[in-house]
């Protein structure tokens, strides 16, 4: 263990985390701003804060060690994914500081401003220290995608999806990946990442977008059947459904939580293996936590 970042982060936390200093309330200060259009506002109070957070964020890696300890998890389904996904060869220790909150929401508002560089760097700073939260991957994408980089932002989508561990991701997944298709003129691609996306969740970008095709791009897949969706998705060597390490994740998850007497998040997580693989021994499952 690293003391010297264990004592430099207690005293960061008091600073940085304590509802009467300074930093919370120019944190919730910077929401206001961002909620009321003003990002240039919102940037200014965040990058200070951000750049507190990088330079004690600098201690937490010894000299000699290649891999971090600390991580800022949301939740038993992170930690577990993280486990399985990255293996690491110690202990995981929590962070007690806000690295990702604050590092994304000023990377929000830097996208807000047209800083997309910008909030590129500090998203990537933000997975250091929680590499499986997808919709970091996702808004470095949209970053790159606004700096008209769109290998790199369909690069950021693929790495995502091994973390997709809800069915709302994964849904988003597919529908980024068509919108780089679409990019790419590769229409029919595009319409069965659409299409195939409304099997996690029913958006209204999915209408939106096909309609799109249509009236700006003269291509019309709104009577695509689901054979063809999948047989194009194969042909193009895409994933049909989730990856088997966010499933393992939720299910070892559910163990854990039950096992702690954590029914409410045992449900949620059984709730989320149902979404993702419709299969009836997930809602049986789930049912039965319901019943505890």
């Amino acid at each position: 263990m690293n003391e010297d970042f264990e004592k430099i982060m207690e005293a960061a936390r008091q600073q940085l985390t304590d509802g009467d200093a300074p930093a919370p309330r120019a944190m919730a200060e910077a929401e206001r701003c961002l909620s009321r259009g003003d990002a240039k506002a919102a940037v200014e109070l965040l990058l200070p804060l951000c750049e507190q957070l990088f330079e004690v964020g600098k201690h937490a890696v010894e000299d000699d060690e290649a891999q971090p300890t600390y991580f800022d998890l949301d939740n038993i389904v992170e930690q577990v994914l993280l486990v399985d996904t990255m293996k690491p060869e110690r202990e995981l220790r929590p962070t007690l500081l806000p690295f990702v909150h604050t590092y994304a929401l000023c990377a929000f508002a830097l996208h807000a401003e047209g800083r997309y560089e910008e909030a590129a760097i500090w998203l990537q700073r933000a997975l250091v220290w929680n590499p499986v939260q997808p919709h970091l991957y996702f808004e470095i994408s949209e970053a790159f995608k606004k700096m008209g980089r769109f290998d790199q932002a369909d690069a950021w989508i693929d790495r995502a999806y091994v973390v997709c561990a809800d069915p709302l991701a994964l849904a988003r997944w597919y529908r980024a990946k068509s919108f780089c298709a679409v990019e790419r003129e590769e229409y029919e691609l595009a319409a069965a990442e659409l299409l195939f996306s409304t099997a996690f969740e029913q958006s209204p970008a999915v209408t939106s977008e096909l309609e799109y095709l249509k009236t700006e791009r003269g291509q019309d897949f709104t009577d695509m059947d689901r054979e063809t969706v999948v047989r194009t998705l194969q042909e193009h060597h895409l994933p049909l459904g989730p990856n088997e390490a966010a499933l393992q994740a939720l299910a070892t998850s559910v163990a854990i939580a039950r096992e702690n007497g954590d029914l409410p998040t045992a449900r949620e997580c059984a709730l989320r293996l149902y979404g993702l693989t419709g299969d009836d021994s997930a809602k049986e499952l789930y049912d039965s936590l319901v019943e505890e």
